[in-house]
């Protein structure tokens, strides 16, 4: 069993800034993988500076850990065997790996361009994610639509068009995923859109005060004042929120002679 449980740091492609999100630990830098003992199904969404079998897993092979890393066509790192048929890890897929015992599995190196382009031939098989956050199953598939059967994840949960079925829902970074293509294609995830965060109205520190003519400054702590309206007894006005953040109503006290 492979859990995810991640968070982002910045990457020069998405701008300078902290994302947070399910997943595995992932900075510019590393992804950081748990494994559970037994077999797991896994992919990196970082290019190691080394990539070969032997340089990325060795923390997992100095300490007796691994036992085999295999592909979909059934070729292993075999440690015990001392046996490389894989050679490199190849970013661009995803791999089965079997543990004793929990681990954490790092990879350092640079970031994976999300759209760079995953060749699949016909049948089964395993894919890596490369976007930093998830993204809906039927989203990210969407450049190989009508070529692929289904896609399978690790606790067999599977997405099939065919009989409407999704119960995967999202596709994850750290996460390798079963496809059974009907022909040859490639894949090309999309490009995330950033939606800013919203940012709610609060009224500032005039709000509640006593004023004997309409307040002009203080009127909020955060969002944008409305114009101060001046009733019989109090002055009125709202801080409002923008990218779809709420909005405040705030008042003071209107003092008359």
């Amino acid at each position: 069993i492979l859990i995810l449980s991640l968070s982002f740091t910045s990457a020069s492609w998405l701008g300078d800034f902290w994302r947070k999100i399910t997943g595995n630990v992932v900075n510019e830098n590393s992804i950081t993988i748990p494994l559970e003992p037994g077999w797991n199904l896994i992919s990196s969404n970082v290019i190691s500076s080394n990539p070969s079998m032997e340089n990325v897993f060795s923390s997992l092979t100095n300490n007796g850990n691994l036992i085999m890393v295999k592909d979909a066509e059934g070729k292993v790192y075999w440690p015990r065997f001392n046996t490389n048929q894989l050679g490199n890890f190849d970013y661009k897929k995803g791999y089965q790996v079997n543990v004793n015992n929990s681990a954490t599995l790092t990879i350092t190196g640079t970031l994976a361009e999300p759209s760079t382009p995953i060749r699949l031939k016909t049948g089964w098989n395993i894919i890596s994610f490369l976007p930093n956050q998830e993204i809906s199953v039927e989203n990210a598939l969407a450049s190989i639509e009508g070529k692929y059967n289904l896609i399978k994840d690790f606790y067999g949960n599977v997405y099939w068009p065919q009989y409407n079925t999704n119960q995967i829902g999202t596709l994850k970074p750290g996460k390798g995923y079963w496809i059974d293509m009907k022909e040859a294609a490639s894949l090309i995830y999309p490009e995330i859109v950033t939606s800013p965060a919203p940012i709610n109205g609060i009224c500032g520190s005039a709000n509640g005060q006593s004023f004997s003519v309409a307040p002009t400054t203080n009127l909020c702590s955060q969002g944008t004042a409305s114009s101060v309206t001046t009733g019989t007894n109090t002055y009125t006005w709202n801080c409002q929120g923008s990218n779809g953040g709420s909005s405040a109503s705030c008042s003071a006290t209107k003092i008359t002679s």
